[in-house]
């Protein structure tokens, strides 16, 4: 796939069902990183996340790795009975980081909250507070811009 700039053309383009367009994982983001962001992205409505949101969502799918690879070295320091202090402060710092990103991205359960006006959001059939589909995730899976 040919790698450059989008034409004006081809970003002034609007998707033929009319929903917004989900945000790409970047290239600068590892597998794990980049697993993150896919399930993130794909997890809310479609308008959830904005192009200005990418900076700080790359911030916490790389957090989110983290946080799994200092969890795995944690579980293995523990298996040994002898918990690293240096991994304990690691993953607590991470975690801080985890949740201030997640109440600024609107991830956390309290964004998901009901508004006081009330209205109950749109549900797929399957329960889903929105559908997102094959092509959409295979898009996802192309090649990172």
């Amino acid at each position: 796939m040919q790698r450059g700039r989008k034409s004006a053309a081809a970003l002034a383009t609007f998707p033929v069902d009319g929903k917004p367009t989900l945000l790409r994982p970047p290239a600068s983001l590892s597998e794990a990183q980049r697993a993150v962001f896919v399930a993130t992205v794909t997890a809310v409505r479609p308008e959830h996340f904005q192009p200005c949101d990418l900076p700080l969502l790359v911030r916490y799918c790389e957090i989110v790795a983290m946080c799994d690879h200092v969890g795995k070295k944690l579980a293995a320091d523990i298996v040994k009975n002898r918990p690293s202090p240096h991994w304990l402060m690691t993953e607590e710092r991470l975690q801080k980081m985890l949740i201030v990103l997640c109440r600024h991205l609107r991830l956390s359960p309290l964004a998901r909250t009901p508004h006081k006006n009330g209205r109950p959001e749109a549900v797929d059939p399957f329960g889903n507070a929105h559908a997102v589909s094959a092509y959409e995730l295979m898009r996802l899976d192309d090649e990172p811009e």
